[in-house]
């Protein structure tokens, strides 16, 4: 799977997660805990959406603005982290502060998952063409 199909999956996995906290919003008695998460896990889902975009921008232009792009990118997510906590922390009363920062980390997990499992499809795949299974090799 190429970079561009794998951050548009998890663009949508990011919003379908966001959506199913906001769910739990009216239905629980400490509303502020999806909320918060909710929060955290929006926000850092619209750093992923623009390193998709960047990633797109890039392949045109080429290599040479690497750095700046990682540079760039990474200041983009941490204005994004410091404005999610400050607005936990201003409405504590509707933003759960700690699951606003856990919210943040939900993007990154979910990266590392789908690369694990398009990394194993990938294998299989790879082990099927030459005619061989994972535990004959």
């Amino acid at each position: 799977m190429e970079l561009r199909q794998m951050l548009a999956r998890l663009v949508y996995l990011n919003l379908l997660g966001v959506g199913v906290c906001l769910v739990f919003v009216p239905f629980i008695d400490r509303p502020a805990i999806p909320a918060g998460f909710a929060l955290g896990w929006f926000l850092s889902s619209i750093a992923t959406w623009i390193t998709y975009i960047r990633e797109r921008r890039a392949e045109a232009k080429g290599t040479e603005q690497t750095v700046q792009n990682i540079l760039s990118g990474f200041l983009v997510k941490m204005v994004l982290a410091i404005g999610a906590l400050l607005i936990a922390a201003r409405a504590p009363e509707k933003f759960h502060i700690l699951a606003t920062g856990l919210g943040l980390l939900m993007p990154t997990v979910m990266t590392v998952i789908v690369g694990v499992l398009q990394a194993r499809d990938s294998t299989i795949e790879n082990n099927e063409a030459k005619g061989g299974t994972m535990e004959q090799q």
